[in-house]
């Protein structure tokens, strides 16, 4: 979970690097802006509304970031709140919510189960992106998405005022985005392959690991704790009753010069539903966080690297090679090739064999030339990637169905589109 947010201070643009991946562009919003795309309905109990717009009150800048709603509620009552904006991300694992979102709803805080390290005192959450750290309580909450359910899930509660000193173990990992102008969203919902937020990643059920989990003896005095994967913030999608083994989302297509917004859909289950079936697309096995092979090249051999889909990156972040970084607005961290490029990725399974494979093409325009239009949905924007592996963003949602199966056990998840 990668993104920028764009933000427009008289002509010049302001580069803010947030956690997911996005940027909107809502101020530059001109009254000719692309009408919004919508793909064919789907209907069903397992289905949320996804939404690609300018963001919620007190954002500005944000781009290519897709939004549901998620009504949270206190467990066991019909106190709750329905917060909107909530980032849907493949690349991060667990719910969280702004605190300011919550519209005063108070959860009941989680303790530290009495078998771990530092025991029985209220639980906080440090969890880091690419290019920052939110922090925040951990709560209990009945959580609803579209109509699908699910009682007494563990979520981070972003920016808890009651937790306001952040351990230095945690902010030592870049940027706090755990306000909703730096984050770009209400919150997160993480629906990545992984279904313990820290299962694979941080092996902190039994080691103290100062990335995740803290016990706070009083509100500035924190410690990093081990934690069970019981006792974990999930994938909340994986506790539902039912359509619990993965989500599809499906994106319109949108035209090379974006679209002033674009609406879509949250699947939940693969396979469990008419509307959900694995049909028409070629499933690709990742590892258990849910890498594949990847890399630059028109030939599947070209696979040699690692890399990941992840909705909540708003642009392709590629190899450096691929064009010319912009040399003013938006900034460095987007391409500005002088006419726009075609690009080739090969994907693989991540297996010995590297089957099935696959290559996929790319576009990749000037952002300084999109950004001109208002828009804040494009398919054809990117930037280069600091690290060794290329992230496929949410650009490569539109016009396409892509499916992400939740890990099993033992079993490693797919994509599939």
């Amino acid at each position: 979970m990668r993104y920028f947010l764009l933000a427009c201070l008289g002509s010049l643009y302001l580069l803010l690097i947030g956690c997911n991946g996005a940027a909107d562009g809502s101020s530059l919003i001109n009254p000719t802006a692309t009408p919004t795309p919508t793909s064919t309905p789907i209907t069903g109990n397992n289905v949320a509304s996804i939404t690609v717009d300018s963001g919620p009150s007190g954002v500005t800048g944000a781009l290519n970031i897709p939004y549901v709603s998620v009504t949270v509620c206190v467990p066991g009552t019909s106190s709750c709140t329905t917060v909107d904006h909530v980032l849907v991300d493949t690349g991060s694992t667990g719910l969280r919510i702004m605190a300011s979102a919550l519209n005063g709803l108070a959860l009941p805080t989680q303790n530290t189960p009495s078998t771990v390290s530092v025991p029985n005192v209220p639980m906080a959450e440090c969890y880091k992106f690419a290019d920052g750290f939110i922090w925040g309580s951990v709560a209990k909450a009945d959580i609803t998405v579209g109509s699908e359910t699910a009682s007494a899930v563990s979520l981070q509660v972003i920016g808890d005022s009651n937790f306001s000193t952040v351990p230095t173990g945690c902010s030592n990992g870049g940027s706090n985005e755990s306000t909703v102008a730096n984050f770009g969203a209400n919150g997160v919902i993480g629906l990545s392959n992984i279904v313990h937020d820290c299962d694979t990643l941080g092996a902190c059920d039994t080691t103290a690991n100062a990335a995740f989990y803290y016990g706070c003896s009083t509100a500035s005095n924190c410690l990093a704790t081990t934690m069970p994967l019981a006792s974990q913030v999930m994938n909340p999608a994986t506790l539902f009753a039912t359509d619990n083994n993965g989500v599809m989302i499906v994106m319109p297509a949108i035209g090379s010069s974006g679209a002033a917004s674009a609406t879509g859909s949250l699947v939940f289950g693969i396979g469990t539903q008419s509307n959900n079936a694995l049909s028409g697309v070629t499933q690709y096995t990742t590892n258990y966080a849910g890498v594949l092979y990847m890399g630059l090249g028109s030939s599947a051999s070209s696979a040699t690297s690692g890399g990941f889909f992840d909705t909540g990156s708003n642009i392709y972040f590629l190899p450096s090679s691929v064009a010319s970084a912009c040399s003013s607005s938006p900034g460095q961290d987007f391409f500005c090739p002088s006419t726009t490029l075609s690009t080739t990725v090969a994907i693989a399974a991540y297996t010995s064999g590297k089957s099935p494979s696959t290559t996929v093409t790319l576009s990749i325009a000037n952002a300084t030339s999109l950004f001109n239009n208002g828009n804040v949905a494009y398919n054809n924007v990117g930037g280069p990637n600091s690290f060794s592996t290329i992230d496929l963003g949410f650009p490569f949602n539109y016009g396409r169905s892509v499916y992400v199966g939740f890990n099993s056990g033992s079993t490693p998840g797919y994509v599939a589109f």
